[in-house]
Parts: structure tokens; sequence; C-alpha cells
């Protein structure tokens, strides 16, 4: 981070230091819950179990449980230099630059991935960029919070781009899934949706939920409370929810873009070119996908 970030707004916050927190200490787990099109899935659970070398490169060895859409089973090979976390590919034997914890607004970084099929198209690289900083109190730490966009597609300043929909927490790395997602986030198979609990033996067991860190199985009846009309659509697209209430509305390209997002119960897609698309709904109880059609 630049020297000038000493201080967060003058007097509030003393920021603990200059550079990035340590990311995934020996001993460190994350434990992420998925969700996929027929319900809510397992638990992910990251570990960092120890260390190794690679190509004189001192790394982490994180390992996970199981495969979702964002990522195989099995271990990672992290090396951090500074604010930048580096993910070892072992079909390149590279190492990508995946976090760059001291960016700044406007900053991009392009990460490399094994191709993959998603709706029959190919993709290879994921680009990120950005948009603004804040900061996250959790417990005793001040952690600097990146909002970024991850596109399959360059950034184009000619083309609108609504609010980013994941960030980046310092110490914990992406939010959604830890590491960047080597896919969509609309694919129709498990895939990670944001950090329940955080422990390692700095800070203890952080929870950012009020449930069980490894409960799997949650009530997804809610769903069947909530109504999308009208489907296909050419205007407003309306989301009514019978007293559930209704926390946020996103619209997701194909390529995995958020074409629209809103805090209120309906989108308006008078302005969206034609085509499928999928819809999140984020509720009180819990969120869902659902595909929706516009045809002006």
């Amino acid at each position: 981070m630049n020297n000038k970030l000493s201080f967060f707004l003058g007097f509030l916050f003393l920021l603990p230091s200059l550079s990035a927190q340590e990311f995934a200490p020996v001993g460190a787990t994350w434990y992420i819950p998925t969700v996929e099109f027929a319900g809510w899935g397992m638990i992910s659970v990251f570990e960092s179990v120890g260390d190794t070398i690679i190509q004189d490169k001192s790394c982490r060895i994180v390992n996970k449980n199981q495969w979702t859409c964002y990522g195989d089973e099995g271990a990672y090979y992290i090396h951090q230099q500074n604010d930048s976390v580096f993910l070892y590919n072992i079909e390149t034997e590279n190492f990508d630059l995946i976090i760059d914890f001291g960016a700044e607004e406007g900053d991009e970084w392009v990460v490399p991935t094994p191709a993959f099929l998603i709706d029959y198209e190919y993709f290879d690289s994921l680009f990120i960029r950005v948009d603004s900083i804040s900061y996250m109190q959790v417990d005793t730490l001040n952690l600097r919070v990146q909002y970024v966009y991850v596109s399959t597609e360059e950034w184009n300043p000619d083309v609108y781009h609504s609010p980013p929909h994941t960030k980046i927490v310092e110490k914990f790395g992406f939010w959604n899934t830890l590491f960047p997602p080597n896919s969509l986030p609309t694919c129709d198979f498990e895939r990670e949706i944001g950090i329940r609990c955080y422990q390692d033996n700095e800070v203890g067991l952080l929870k950012f939920e009020e449930v069980d860190c490894l409960v799997a199985v949650e009530d997804y009846s809610f769903k069947d409370k909530v109504e999308i009309f009208p489907n296909p659509a050419s205007g407003i697209i309306s989301v009514t929810s019978d007293g559930l209430k209704v926390e946020t509305l996103k619209l997701f390209s194909l390529a995995g873009n958020v074409m629209l997002s809103t805090d209120s119960y309906y989108v308006d897609v008078s302005r969206v070119p034609n085509g499928l698309y999928y819809l999140w709904v984020s509720t009180e109880k819990g969120d869902f996908y659902e595909k929706v059609v516009v045809n002006h």
C-alpha cells in the first residue's frame, strides 16, 4: 500500500500495517457454503496445511475438500510476495497473479485459467478490475476491501457496467470463493457463495453467519414463496415474495457478467438485449438463481 494510507478517515481507524495481512497462514481454514439450481449444496472447506518449495519459491499448501464450478478438489500452491498473491498453475508451471491486495481503483490484472466448458463456450482467462476501495472491521482487524469486476471479457469503458458483484478482502481473499473462480457464477452445478466462517491461530474462529460452520443442508422451501413474472419479459420483471424480504436482484448474462443490480423488487430489462439470462434473487432466508428470457 502507499505510505500516504497511514490512516483511514483521519481519526477513525488506525491502519495496523502498510502491507497486507499474511494470506493463508498454516492452520487457516475457510468454510464456504455452496448452492446449485436445485438447492443448497455442501460446505467447501479450504485449509492451509503446510509449506513447500516450488521453483525456489516458498509456498503454502491449501487443500480444498470438494470439486465445484469454482475450482477442483485437492491442493493449491500459494506464494505471497508483499501485497501480491500468486497461484501455481500446474499445467503451465507458472505462478499466476490472482490477488493484488495493494491494487487501487482502476487497476487491472488477468488471471489465466485452464480452459473449461460452460454453455458451449471456452474461456481461458478472467479479467479483474478494481472498482472501489473501502475498509471492513472484523474483530480487532481493520481490513482493506476491494470491490472488483470479474469478467471473461476485457474492460470496455464505453459499455455500461452495473456495480461489481464480488470483493477481495485483505487476509481472506476473494469473498465468494477464496480464489478467482475458474468458472462462471451461472453454472448449473455447485458453486461457492461467500465465506461463512474463518479461523486461524491469530484471530481464532470468526463467524459471518449465525449458523454452524459445517451445516450443509438448509431450509430451501422459501423459494416456493417467490414468484418471478413475466417470463419471458420485455420491460419490468417483478418479484413477489409472500412476506419474505427480498434484499437484492442481479441479472447475469451467460458469460457471467452482471447486467443489472438492484435492491428493489423488480428489474427493468427494457435496455437489455434479447436472450437467456439468470436472475439471482437474494432473500433473508437464502439465495437462488432462476433462468429468465428477455424478448422485446
